[in-house]
């Protein structure tokens, strides 16, 4: 079980809260951590304890444009600084983003090389989000490794982002040897997150409840492993993208524990 380490917008969340309906506040970071700083140690120290306390084996961190930014790379700077904090690690890239400074390249080389990177076949994990979607798969994975190579990084057990869009090209490609698994990852303001169900809409809100999310991502991980390639599936504990610029603001409501259960 990995998870995506990413920092709130925590800004954009408090002006938010005033202007959307009471029944629909976005939800406020928990007091034991408040709106922390991912570049303070004494914070990652604690999500590392917390990650381990409920059984995530490691953090995947975005070194650009896959929603990690700034903050995620600072954030993996820093536990690859602290060899003390024992945790697996792996990079997330964006093919959009081509031209890497010598920092992330850095980065990069550093997380794949790190004792506590996650490796499957002795191969360093590595996700790539294409940013052409499905389209072309093949020539685009083709393109990453050579990027790679350029880096002087080695072989990695590299996982594709299924985002949206057909999986047979994702799976086609797998099946050729340009990527090793897929991995399940809907884009909530996507029809497919809902797999047909229709979104409800308050105040210019569209709202899931969170048992459809769960029972349709159940469903999707149950129906994985009749495919032609390794496919990974993701799970959520909500999402509420209200405190953003996006154009469709979506919530998942009525979250209630055993739904997560049975999705886990």
């Amino acid at each position: 079980l990995l998870a995506f380490y990413t920092s709130p917008e925590w800004d954009s969340l408090r002006r938010r809260r005033s202007a959307v309906k009471a029944d629909l506040q976005p939800l406020l970071p928990h007091s034991d951590l408040g709106f922390y700083d991912v570049s303070d140690q004494s914070v990652l120290r604690a999500h590392v304890a917390l990650a381990k306390r409920h059984g995530v084996y490691g953090f995947c961190f975005a070194l650009n444009a896959m929603g990690g930014g700034i903050a995620s790379t600072n954030a993996l700077a820093g536990l690859l600084e602290r060899s003390d904090l024992d945790i697996g690690i792996c990079v997330a890239l964006d093919t959009e983003v081509v031209n890497w400074d010598a920092r992330e390249s850095g980065l990069l080389r550093r997380a794949c090389t790190d004792p506590r990177a996650i490796r499957v076949d002795g191969r360093p994990v590595l996700l790539v989000k294409l940013g052409n979607g499905p389209k072309d798969a093949q020539g685009q994975l083709s393109g990453v490794r050579k990027v790679l190579r350029d880096q002087g990084i080695g072989p990695v057990f590299l996982i594709v982002c299924w985002i949206e869009g057909d999986s047979a090209e994702l799976i086609h490609a797998c099946a050729n040897g340009a990527c090793d698994a897929v991995l399940d990852l809907p884009n909530p303001l996507m029809p497919r997150a809902a797999n047909g169900y229709e979104l409800l809409k308050s105040g210019g809100i569209h709202t899931e409840p969170y048992s459809v999310v769960a029972a349709q991502g159940a469903a999707r991980a149950e129906a994985a492993g009749k495919g032609g390639a390794p496919i990974y599936p993701s799970i959520c504990v909500g999402y509420d993208n209200t405190s953003t610029d996006s154009s469709r603001h979506v919530v998942y409501t009525r979250f209630q524990i055993q739904h997560y259960r049975r999705w886990l």
